[in-house]
């Protein structure tokens, strides 16, 4: 294959890729009934009790600063699909829930499983500070993005002489799915949960690493996942309760 020939498949197999990446499909599965918004006032809490990301046996929970900002993109999310279908309700960030609730307390030790507020529920000093902020709601979400792999890159030689040649491909499927918790009957309600899947890769072509960005999937199923709750909260139902957890 002649030089020019060579770059020209290079550059076809590189816009082929940017094309796969692309076009990432998502699935959601609404909250199983609506949520009773009271006329759509009030307030909402998103907070992520966890989050998984890894290949296969290597997942493991994220850093502490990368759950923080997870929480607060869900957050945005949510906010931003509520101001699309016109729903009033305001998004309370962790931080001021922690603020006003758990005075004292930073955010990162705030309680965030659906055990705890559902224990902290039965108590009248949370549902008057929870009260006193406006929030109706805890949406409490968990998630994972797992990144199973192929491909490899092989350098030769070293120095200026060396290169590195090759393609890994990962595979990143991102979910998320949430739990809501009505504070003022107590009631945890199933809400919504999405899926979103797509490739990234990173390809070493001589000297000249290239790359897709790897959040794509945490994107759209932040946005899916915004929307589905967002339409759950506009239809002003009421939520259905939560399924007994397995044994």
């Amino acid at each position: 294959m002649t030089a020019h020939g060579a770059t020209r498949a290079c550059v076809v197999l590189v816009l082929g890729l940017c094309l796969a990446v692309a076009c990432v499909s998502s699935r959601t599965r609404p909250a199983p009934a609506p949520i009773d918004t009271l006329g759509r006032r009030g307030a909402l809490a998103v907070l992520l009790h966890s989050y998984e990301e890894g290949e296969g046996q290597a997942a493991g929970a994220v850093s502490s600063a990368e759950a923080a900002e997870i929480e607060e993109r869900l957050g945005a999310c949510v906010r931003d699909a509520l101001k699309e279908r016109g729903v009033g309700m305001r998004v309370i960030a962790p931080a001021e829930l922690a603020q006003r609730v758990f005075p004292g307390l930073p955010p990162a030790r705030m309680p965030r499983s659906p055990e705890s507020y559902v224990d902290l529920a039965t108590s009248a000093e949370f549902r008057a500070r929870t009260r006193d902020l406006g929030v109706r709601y805890l949406v409490i979400a968990t998630g994972a993005t797992q990144m199973p792999r192929s491909g490899g890159i092989a350098c030769f030689g070293g120095g200026p002489a060396g290169a590195c040649f090759g393609l890994v491909i990962w595979h990143r499927e991102s979910r998320l799915a949430a739990v809501v918790l009505d504070l003022a009957s107590g009631n945890l309600g199933e809400g919504p949960s999405t899926e979103a899947s797509g490739h990234t890769w990173l390809a070493a072509l001589g000297i000249f690493p290239l790359g897709m960005p790897s959040g794509f999937t945490r994107t759209k199923a932040c946005h899916e996942f915004g929307a589905a709750l967002a339409d759950a909260l506009a239809a002003n139902g009421a939520p259905a309760a939560a399924p007994a957890p397995d044994r």
